[in-house]
């Protein structure tokens, strides 16, 4: 059976100060292999004697990344280039104060969805505007639903749109019903044309119609497309592209559910917000299976239930549960405590009728609200955690400005549940319904831990569906050494489904997807990048540690850049240049600043300043070290020494913290050309007695005082643990990431931050599972160690400057007045997602430290280095 998911496809309406016209706009959509790239061209007209703004709302899914932003005028077509957030904003304000043409693609902070775009239209101009973005379609079943929402009084009749759809596997039961109205006055026929030749298909619209001109201009509408794929049980398929390849994995069964919606109708609920409400659920119950067992409440002052127990959702209750949700509503006063257990017994309740609990993954509660209830957070946290004792998930949405995110976002925490904020924005029942869409899908999304992936495979990013399975990968970048093929991908569920018999995908690496007619480029590796950058942007919502958010921002700002991405944490510009003479940027484009920019041939620092989540020191790989000297001033260096050697790396006297490394090579070979890697950590904390050990294994931990009550020892094996965060004392330690060939290990020790990456062997001979370290930033000045001898310093001291000796032909760093060879450099930062430029030093190491390399060496990783 099939449920739906959706690519939205979301209308463009336009707000400006004068009678600009819009004299054109189309959509064309290309979906290839479960990737849609969807074009927006909008051809405005300004004819007045003034320039005027224009602005752009554009409602996008959570799912979509804008990917574009061009504008063309008088033939000449100009670029929008991806900036981090807030140069972007400066920029664009300049331009705009000086009268130029701009555009600026962002994100709004607090509704993700929704995208604005700002353009200044210069008198008697025609200007061209084209836009596109991308996303992955999510499927329910094997059925996927498009909605294009259109908007204005205009459009209607200018509105053009085409959808170009291509599977692997054949498409069946292409339907394009008719527009539905915005105002309420039911449907319309939209007058399309849909055409499917097996795995391929195509619909034209036209809004050129005498019925849906006036139908639309009263208040838009939404038209759908929506097909099914032919089942796929026991076969599998990958595409490889690009060194990225996408994994389908066979239809698994959905799971039933048990389902109870919790539904605020309160006062501060009434008008928009609960008509969206009603419009979301209308849309989520026509989706549940009938072996999906469901129950509605809405709650005010008192909770009124649908039923008193959970019901089978069949066609008959499905249509007696809109009628209660479409029913009077009591807008009084919030009581979420009253709700909440009302919702504990009834699932309760059929629990104990059968003597058994259900799987705390099917069983859900899921609560949306808008207001701060009547019990202090306190009682009510108390109240619902004694009753539940986490049996049974529950999920809160905040609705709007008014809610106590704080205590739903707890509520959630502790019952293994999931929090989202939500505005009260003209898409937000399409935000309520793609919400509740993904919290029914994590429930099968378990069953890609039964994938197992080649060696050729470097990193795996999931997909939440629940339909099938889905995964997007990197392979690695040196494949010199592995034949072209067969690779395999297999999953062998382990008795989790119905087949017997492992499944398996095969695949070679010189293997490109192909597509007839229409073709999205480099589809794969996009697709790996906005689902790496989500997860990312997850990731930095689900941390309070401000080091972490830090570190996991920047790294969401370079894979924005590198992919040409718009996120929340950048945006996209384009700027006509000025052509007033006297202007010093009278022929000059908007120039992108990033860290691939190569450190310039001068006699002072690189021009980029270093960014301020940029770390403080580093090592990884081979091990290559990166240590910023001033905020201008980065130093990279490859160790030299012999492998099995014990190094330390840092000796924090003020803070009582001593991190040692191991040394090892790559085989027997002693030499100190030998290819290094640091193997094995251990951090000892003397004060407190702590020992931390870390390898590519295991995470030890000791506390060695006897006399300590609270004494403990703990082994964490990773290789079998998932995402987890453990709490010492004064020491945090949260695994955060864990994929095909690495594991993130955050420390923090006080108030300081460290970060592990283990990075597991990607099957060459040079290589071999290590650690890399990272230090986000440090304050103390008393430090020991490599690191300790590298401290930051302000960019006014003279400590640390480049001069150059153009005698000579070279570069200096002169550090703690020794003088050190340099040359201009970068160095791959694998955390970071990034090359960080810098100078290398590959000689005279002993003048950076002011000490020779082998006083740093110990004779045990448990050692305590002497102090400087």
């Amino acid at each position: 059976m099939n449920a739906l998911a959706q690519l939205v496809i979301t209308g463009m309406w336009i707000a400006s100060t004068g009678a600009v016209q819009t004299k054109s706009f189309s959509v064309v959509t290309v979906v290839q292999n479960h990737f849609a790239e969807t074009t927006m061209k909008s051809e405005v007209l300004n004819d007045k004697n003034t320039t005027e703004q224009v602005k752009f709302h554009i409602m996008l899914p959570k799912e979509a990344f804008i990917s574009g932003f061009r504008i063309t005028i008088d033939g000449k077509t100009y670029e929008a280039a991806v900036q981090e957030k807030a140069a972007a904003k400066r920029e664009f304000n300049r331009a705009r104060e000086r009268g130029q043409t701009a555009g600026l693609v962002e994100t709004r902070e607090k509704a993700e969805k929704i995208f604005s775009t700002d353009v200044n239209v210069g008198a008697y101009t025609t200007v061209t505007f084209e836009l596109v973005y991308q996303q992955i379609l999510r499927s329910l079943g094997s059925r996927y639903t498009e909605k294009i929402i259109l908007f204005g009084d205009s459009l209607s009749e200018l509105l053009t749109v085409e959808v170009y759809i291509q599977e692997l596997s054949a498409i069946i039961n292409l339907d394009v019903p008719p527009i539905l109205l915005n105002d309420g006055g039911g449907s319309i026929d939209a007058g399309s044309t849909a055409h499917v030749d097996g795995n391929t298909a195509r619909v034209s619209f036209a809004g050129n119609n005498a019925l849906t001109n006036p139908a639309l201009a009263r208040g838009g509408g939404v038209f759908s497309v929506s097909y099914e794929l032919e089942k796929r049980h026991t076969s599998a398929d990958v595409i490889v592209d690009n060194g990225y390849f996408m994994y389908f994995g066979p239809d698994i069964p959905i799971r039933p559910k048990r389902l109870i919606f919790c539904l605020d109708d309160s006062g501060s609920m009434v008008g928009q917000k609960m008509q969206q409400v009603k419009e979301a659920m209308y849309n989520i119950l026509d989706k549940l299976l009938p072996e999906d067992k469901i129950g509605v409440m809405k709650f005010s002052t008192s909770t009124r239930s649908w039923s008193d127990s959970l019901r089978n959702a069949t066609q008959d209750n499905i249509r007696s549960a809109k009628s209660f949700v479409q029913g009077p509503d009591e807008e009084n006063y919030t009581e979420i405590w009253k709700a909440l257990r009302r919702a504990i017994q009834i699932m309760s309740a059929e629990d104990d009728e059968l003597n058994q609990d259900k799987n705390t993954e099917d069983s859900m509660i899921i609560l949306l609200s808008d207001g701060q209830g009547s019990l202090s957070p306190e009682i009510l946290l108390n109240n619902v955690n004694k009753m539940n004792r986490k049996r049974y998930t529950i999920h809160t949405i905040s609705f709007g400005n008014g809610a106590d995110d704080q205590m739903l976002k707890q509520i959630a925490r502790d019952n293994h549940g999931r929090w989202k904020k939500i505005l009260s924005d003209l898409d937000a029942a399409l935000q309520i319904e793609n919400y509740i869409d993904e919290l029914k899908s994590g429930s099968n999304s378990s069953l890609v831990d039964y994938i197992k992936y080649p060696e050729v495979v470097e990193e795996v990013v999931k997909v939440k569906n629940t339909g099938e399975l889905l995964t997007i990968g990197r392979l690695r970048d040196d494949l010199s050494s592995y034949k072209e093929g067969p690779h395999e991908i297999v999953f062998d569920s382990d008795g989790a489904l119905q087949q017997s018999t492992a499944i398996t995908a095969s695949f070679y690496l010189d293997q490109a997807a192909k597509m007839e007619n229409k073709r999205i480029d480099r589809f794969v590796q996009k697709a790996f990048a906005m689902t790496k950058i989500t997860k990312i942007l997850d990731d930095i919502h689900l941390t309070n540690d401000p080091g972490e958010k830090a570190l996991l921002k920047q790294k969401a700002i370079n894979m924005s850049l590198e992919f040409n991405l718009v996120t929340p944490v950048t945006s996209l510009l384009v700027i006509k240049p000025d052509d007033h003479k006297g202007s010093s940027n009278s022929t000059q484009q908007p120039v992108l600043d990033t860290s691939e920019t190569e450190a310039p041939a001068s006699t002072t620092q690189p021009s980029a300043p270093a960014s301020a989540a940029r770390p403080l020191w580093s090592f990884h790989g081979d091990p290559h070290f990166i240590a910023r000297l001033t905020q201008d001033i980065t130093v990279c260096f490859s160790w030299v020494g012999r492998p099995n050697e014990i190094v330390s790396l840092l000796y924090d006297y003020d803070n009582s913290i001593i991190i040692n490394g191991l040394i090892t090579g790559t085989g027997q070979d002693q030499t100190l050309t030998a290819r290094l890697f640091v193997t094995k950590m251990a951090i000892i904390l003397p004060e407190e007695d702590v020992r931390l050990q870390i390898d590519c294994d295991t995470i030890s931990i000791s506390n060695l005082n006897p006399s300590d009550p609270g004494a403990y020892s703990l082994n964490v094996s990773l290789r079998e643990t998932d995402r987890r965060s453990y709490e010492f004392g004064i020491l945090k330690i949260h695994i955060s990431e864990i994929v095909q060939h690495h594991i993130i290990i955050n420390l923090r020790i006080r108030k300081l931050l460290f970060v592990v990456e283990v990075q597991y062997n990607n099957g060459g001979p040079n290589s071999r599972d290590h650690l890399d370290f990272i230090v986000p930033n440090y304050t103390s000045e008393r430090v020991g160690g490599v690191f300790g001898h590298l401290q930051l310093t302000d960019d006014g001291d003279d400590k640390a400057r480049i001069v150059t000796d153009e005698k000579r032909s070279k570069t200096f760093l002169l550090y703690n007045g020794d003088e050190i060879e340099v040359r201009r450099s970068s160095m791959k930062f694998p955390y970071l997602s990034e090359r960080v430029n810098c100078w290398l030093a590959e000689g005279q190491l002993q003048h950076l430290f002011g000490a020779r390399l082998g006083s740093f060496k110990l004779n045990s990783l448990w050692d305590i280095p002497n102090r400087e």
